[in-house]
């Protein structure tokens, strides 16, 4: 028999998931028998699987050594092992006992991939000394291009994950980006067309019908000011992602005549000429600042907060 008591990190899942993470291996069914015949318990009572966990909950199993080690997450992938290659602590914006805000720079990717590079949910897991042993595992909630900087969004427990994830799927929380794009631009506009993403290339198309396989988009702006560029007028603006797809920002202007400056992907000619005449490495793109939505019980003290980036261009 094994025993497990929940930590703080860990309420507010349901004994289901809990053990699913504990566990990845086994099979639902396995669960749902041990549920029934008793061999896994709550609070030395019999479940269900539903039940919601608090702190201090207690967990019993009666699982053999031999199951345990075969259904267990394999060590393979150990976060521990990968340190962070930037100053996390430093970029901080924002951090609670659930969550944290982090000004990522441009440059790192958000999540892994198949490269093995170094990530910033890889720095997240270093930051807050995660071990495969704890089924509360920091995770980063939205993510950036790897060459856009700015703000990301950071659970530390799984209250803070479920609240985050929660707020980012139903729109409530409200993301603002800067850029400098080619060209004067209207004062302000609201942009609304369709999006098609090519997966095998990692790139969006820009269409202003439906058709199968395109997502609606909405991308807002305005204009803070023009300046020049190589010769070249340009406009720095504030950008709102009412929908949030894919290169929505970087492929929605540039749909309208408009990429961002440094961008290889979307930019057209003259962006690029600009940008290699002053040597500009990515795109100029930044998620500046968050606010949150109206939030009741745990997470009121988040309610019409607004944090900021530290904007480096």
């Amino acid at each position: 028999m094994k025993e497990f008591t929940i930590t703080k990190a860990e309420e507010g899942q349901t004994l289901f998931k809990y053990l699913c993470k504990l566990l990845p291996q086994a099979p639902a069914s396995l669960f749902h028998k041990s549920f029934r015949k008793k061999n896994i318990t709550w609070n030395d009572e019999k479940c269900t699987g539903k039940e919601i966990l608090r702190e201090k909950d207690n967990i019993k199993i009666w699982f053999s050594d031999e199951t345990f080690h075969t259904f267990s997450e394999k060590k393979n992938a150990d976060p521990s092992q990968k340190k962070s290659a930037f100053p996390f602590s430093r970029r901080i914006i924002y951090e609670d006992e659930h969550i944290l805000i982090v000004d990522k720079p441009a440059g790192i990717l958000t999540q892994s991939d198949n490269s093995n590079e170094l990530s910033l949910n890889d720095a997240l897991l270093d930051y807050c000394h995660y071990n495969n042993h704890s089924t509360a595992k920091p995770s980063v909630c939205n993510r950036l291009d790897r060459n856009t900087s700015g703000i990301v969004l950071c659970g530390k427990t799984v209250k803070g994950l479920q609240m985050l994830n929660k707020i980012i799927k139903n729109r409530t929380l409200h993301k603002y980006y800067r850029c400098i794009v080619l060209g004067e631009t209207k004062e302000q506009d609201t942009l609304k067309g369709f999006l098609i993403k090519n997966e095998s290339a990692n790139q969006v198309t820009i269409i202003t019908e439906q058709k199968d396989n395109a997502v609606p988009i909405e991308t807002r702006y305005k204009r803070i000011s023009t300046m020049e560029k190589a010769g070249n007028i340009c406009s720095l603006l504030e950008v709102q992602l009412i929908t949030g797809r894919p290169h929505q920002i970087r492929a929605h202007l540039a749909s309208i005549g408009h990429p961002i400056l440094g961008d290889t992907k979307y930019g057209n000619k003259k962006s690029l000429e600009i940008s290699k005449a002053l040597h500009i490495p990515h795109q100029l793109l930044c998620a500046c600042s968050i606010t949150f939505p109206k939030i009741k019980g745990t997470f009121d003290y988040l309610s019409g907060k607004r944090f900021s980036s530290f904007v480096t261009w």
